[in-house]
């Protein structure tokens, strides 16, 4: 997970100019160091956020901790960096305090599904699996469409031993975003908890037909 985490606050700093990953050190350190000076001359909830976006992209949840505070205590109703902050806390295993942080951007931004999702991982991680069921219900309740909320509850579902309900989850996100190849690995086991013979028949002849060409299965495929 915090190797998502990390490749995901990284595509986000990328997108803002920073250097690409492989650019050599003394660039990235480069970039760094302007974003934190503009973030000290300037200090802004906007300006800390960046670079804590950046500092967690390149360097750890660790070193980004302290810019996402600075946003956080520059503009309490900053829901983005309560977001971000709590991803840091919950990369480090921090779930309280994570969750601490998700709450504060649940009550500025309730509208937001992705960080009820976000709450939902931090308990099901600490291993609340019963309130990380009711987070994904609530993102799912903002954003009926929303393609992590089904497959994160998916997840959760089959690991509470609700099979059934898992597979139903996991298909509705199949539905909703097809591309996701990720997402068969988990599907596949549902219907074999759930025996559903003849929908995975069909599944597994894609797999072979895959192999035969010569290519490798999928990761979700090893997962079988």
């Amino acid at each position: 997970m915090l190797a998502d985490l990390l490749g995901f606050l990284r595509d986000r700093a990328l997108s803002r100019g920073l250097s690409p990953q492989g650019a050599s050190a003394g660039r990235i350190a480069g970039d760094l160091a302007r974003l934190e000076v503009t973030a000290r001359n300037n200090p802004t909830a906007y300006n800390w956020n960046e670079l804590g976006i950046a500092l967690g992209a390149h360097s750890g949840p660790n070193a980004a901790l302290e810019a996402f505070r600075q946003a956080v205590d520059c503009d309490p109703m900053f829901a983005a960096a309560h977001v971000n902050l709590g991803d840091m806390l919950a990369a480090l295993k921090r779930f309280e305090a994570a969750l601490q942080s998700y709450d504060r951007a649940i009550a500025i931004r309730p509208d937001w599904a992705g960080t009820h999702v976000c709450c939902g991982n931090a308990l099901a991680e600490s291993g609340r699996m019963a309130a990380a069921i009711e987070s994904y219900e609530r993102a799912l309740a903002v954003d009926p469409e929303y393609v992590g909320g089904h497959y994160n509850l998916g997840l959760a579902l089959r690991e509470v031993g609700r099979p059934a309900d898992a597979l139903a989850s996991l298909s509705r996100a199949m539905a909703l975003d097809p591309d996701l190849e990720f997402l068969r690995g988990m599907w596949l086991l549902c219907r074999l908890a759930v025996c559903d013979w003849d929908g995975i028949g069909p599944e597994f002849d894609i797999l072979f037909a895959s192999i035969a060409r010569g290519e490798s299965a999928t990761p979700p495929f090893a997962l079988v």
